[in-house]
């Protein structure tokens, strides 16, 4: 499922922010959504970061996870995907998320020690938290 160590991390630090996105929810590996990024040829590295997690209501059968970064708050696990065809990809996944998420970079830590910067896809409306 990932690749550790030197190898990894000779592959990510060939890489510029486009390649690499953290993914904490239906993106992940096995879970509903993943047949998007599944396609391209790429690696997974367990991760986390800070913030506050929340299931959001966007119809009657859709529950999501979103998320709010926040130092202060508690650890969030997920992975980093990093792939070199990920920048092909960005326009199909905004739309995706759609207007209640938006794309932005943050810090990740793939150890206590090794941090590296990534995209997520945050919540856009704090009026549910």
């Amino acid at each position: 499922l990932h690749r550790e160590g030197r190898e990894f991390e000779s592959l990510i630090a060939h890489q510029n922010i486009m390649d690499k996105i953290f993914v904490y929810g239906s993106l992940m590996p096995n879970e509903k959504n993943n047949f998007i990024l599944k396609k391209l040829n790429g690696t997974w590295r367990k991760a986390y970061t800070f913030g506050h997690l929340k299931i959001i209501n966007l119809g009657i059968k859709e529950k999501y996870k979103s998320i709010i970064l926040d130092i202060k708050g508690k650890k969030i696990f997920g992975y980093i995907f990093s792939s070199f065809a990920l920048k092909y990809l960005w326009k199909q996944l905004d739309e995706f998320e759609g207007d209640n998420y938006q794309r932005v970079e943050s810090e990740f830590f793939i150890s206590s020690t090794k941090r590296i910067n990534a995209y997520v896809y945050k919540y856009k409306n704090r009026q549910y938290f």
